[in-house]
Formats: structure tokens, sequence, C-alpha cells
């Protein structure tokens, strides 16, 4: 039984990571599913890679040992048209590598959701289609996602180890997927293994 449980959780992690290669994030179009979700970006650059004109601050070093997170906490603050202060659990599967590797992260609660989705790195760098974060707020007048692949958001990480991952964001003015709601929101993120 044993066995064919550890089968089961492998060809479960094999789909979601097949389903997680094919795009950018899964931007829920009704409230009941909007949960944030990731799916994994392009290769990693070369190690070594200097700043981008988009402001990418931050080198990736090359890590031989594969990352793996199972818990952590994210928290969410959010101002203007919609409030919220919450706290949100690390929700597995993760998938992480340090630097100069990838992550699907995401960390939910009935109440919120954060979720990011790029390239390792440790510094800062704005939200970009290799780097995205998505946010989600449910609230009485109803849920709101916004997701950030324009520079809207600030994603700085302090830590990129292999079984550690640690930092902050910062989205001012970031607009929900329909363009009605916008909201200043900032939180720190960390996943442990």
């Amino acid at each position: 039984m044993r066995a064919r449980r550890g089968v089961v959780v492998a060809v479960g992690a094999l789909a979601l990571l097949a389903s997680a290669c094919g795009g950018g994030l899964n931007v829920p179009t009704s409230p009941s599913s909007a949960t944030p979700t990731a799916s994994t970006p392009s290769p990693a650059p070369p190690t070594g890679a200097t700043p981008t004109a988009s402001g990418a601050t931050g080198t990736p070093t090359a890590s031989p040992v594969p990352g793996r997170v199972t818990t952590g906490i994210a928290t969410l603050t959010a101002s203007g048209g919609v409030q919220t202060t919450q706290s949100m659990p690390l929700t597995t599967p993760a998938v992480y590598a340090p630097p100069p590797g990838t992550f699907v992260l995401n960390w939910t609660s009935a109440a919120a959701g954060f979720a990011m989705t790029g390239l390792t790195f440790v510094g800062s760098r704005p939200s970009s289609t290799s780097l995205q974060v998505s946010l989600s707020i449910h609230a009485s007048s109803g849920t709101f996602a916004f997701v950030s692949r324009d520079g809207s958001c600030q994603i700085t990480i302090t830590t990129a180890d292999p079984t550690d991952l640690a930092g902050s964001y910062s989205c001012p003015n970031v607009t929900d997927t329909t363009g009605t709601v916008t909201v200043t929101a900032q939180g720190t993120f960390n996943a442990t293994g």
C-alpha cells in the first residue's frame, strides 16, 4: 500500500510539473477559483548574468543541490479599493530550486492568496513575464484577483538557499484583472524545507 501511495504522489507531482510548463499564471475567471496559481517560467539565465535594463538587480549563483521547501508563511497587507491584512501558509506541492533555478510557490488561506513564479535570484527585481506575482483577496464585496507581470510589483529575495527562501514584495497601485479595483499591497514571504 505504501509503495502504491508513493507512485500516486510521484505521478501527481509529474502531472503538476507537466501542466506547469505550459505558460504563465493561471488567472481565475470566477470568484470561486480566485486562489492564485502559477506555472514554471522559461529556463534560468546563465550564471553570472548581469542586471537588465528593466531595473533588475542581483546575480544568480549556481547551486549543485536541488531545493526543497515544504512550510512557510506569507503576509499580505492591502489598502485602497479593498483592505485586508492576512497571514497565509505555504501550499504544497511547492516547486523550488535555488539560483539559478526556478520556483512556483503559493501561500493561501480562506481570505487571501499570494503566489510567485520565476527564476530564483537574490536581490531586488520588478515583476515581469519571467517573474510573476499573483494576489487574491476574498472580501465581503467579492473576490479580487491581481496579477503583476508589468513591473507594478517589486520583489526582493534576501535568502535563496537549498532549503530556505525569504523576502518581501511591494505592489503600489496594482489593478485587479477586471480593471476596476486598485490596491497598494505589500508583504513578506518565507519557505523552508
